[in-house]
């Protein structure tokens, strides 16, 4: 069972059904594929679903489906475009305004299953899409989709210079609206494209092609990563958060008339004896979750995502509710998943 908030919505999966819920309507629509479903996510115009053979790639404009072999990524460096299979992908009743999903088939010719020493990670920016592939001889990544260079034909995915050791493999790998994030198996923190907010965390607000070391974390172990918008965070293994980017809503946790932007990591400064497990962002806000099961949220709160009280709990964050076991955020939307105290 997996799940993930996108601008649209949630979307979540288990074995090999994907639901989508629409954050406006609320309508879902539900599709079933014929392989277990690994990830998902939500573009402006096109979904990518994974599983554990194939790339799937949903065009909502025509209801074209195209499919990638993982097969085709697992055994070497080259590719093979992302291929049209369906043009008459049948449209769900109640068809949502954002997005669209029928009965999905795939290619009819076998192809390789995922072992245990192979894991591959799917995340989507606004107009790219991204798989980090972990075993065999190295970990590789790879740009399978580019909004600009898209076609009817597909675009040819493209292997990016990730520089990793063989024995070192990518653990999470998160998108903002033009950068990515990556955290490997060493904690250490790669950063690569659109960096004009300072979200890359490399000293500037210089964009960058291929993956490259947050020198400024180098010698700190990271253990969880999250993108924003504009902005990045992390958590140290001492339950210590960093967060960098575009602060024009507070949502690096101080204020904006103080720091507008942040082009290197900023430690946050906790309450003694204050440890943190998680962080999640959404496109201008940051959400937290101690050790102690409290949820504290900073930055804009048009929408209330950040929650209704007035008066912080520290620095800029509002405390959100206790006894919670997990957060999730993207775009203006925080999600807060509680339990009961036995």
């Amino acid at each position: 069972m997996g799940r993930r908030t996108t601008f649209f919505g949630c979307v979540s999966w288990s074995d090999k059904s994907v639901e989508i819920e629409d954050r406006i309507s609320l309508e879902k629509i539900s599709a079933e594929l014929p392989d277990a479903v690994l990830d998902a996510h939500t573009m402006d115009d096109c979904a990518f679903i994974l599983t554990d053979k194939q790339l799937y790639r949903l065009d909502e404009s025509d209801l074209r489906l195209y499919v990638l072999g993982l097969e085709d990524i697992l055994s070497g460096w080259t590719l093979s475009p992302l291929q049209c299979v369906r043009s008459d992908v049948p449209a769900a009743e109640g068809r949502l305004s954002h997005f669209g999903l029928g009965r999905l088939s795939r290619k009819e010719n076998a192809v390789m299953t995922c072992t245990d020493s192979e894991t591959i990670l799917l995340a989507c920016t606004d107009e790219s899409a991204f798989l980090a592939v972990n075993g065999g001889d190295s970990t590789r990544l790879f740009k399978v989709h580019d909004a600009d260079s898209w076609t009817d034909d597909g675009c040819p995915p493209i292997l990016l210079q990730l520089g990793l050791a063989d024995s070192v493999c990518v653990l999470q790998m998160v998108c903002g609206k033009a950068h990515v994030v990556l955290l490997d198996s060493q904690g250490r923190v790669l950063t690569f494209g659109i960096g004009s907010r300072g979200e890359l965390g490399h000293g500037a607000v210089a964009s960058e092609q291929q993956p490259k070391i947050v020198d400024a974390l180098a010698d700190i172990r990271i253990v969880a990563v999250a993108a924003g918008g504009w902005h990045s965070a992390v958590v140290t293994d001492d339950g210590d958060v960093y967060l960098w980017g575009w602060n024009d809503s507070g949502q690096l946790g101080v204020n904006n008339g103080e720091v507008g932007t942040s082009n290197l990591p900023l430690p946050l400064d906790l309450p003694e004896g204050f440890r943190i497990r998680k962080v999640a962002c959404g496109s201008r806000h940051t959400l937290l979750l101690s050790d102690d099961r409290i949820a504290f949220g900073c930055g804009i709160n048009d929408y209330g995502q950040i929650g209704q009280t007035t008066i912080p709990a520290f620095l800029s964050f509002y405390c959100l509710g206790q006894n919670v076991c997990d957060i999730d955020a993207a775009g203006w939307t925080s999600l807060i998943f509680t339990s009961e105290v036995s």
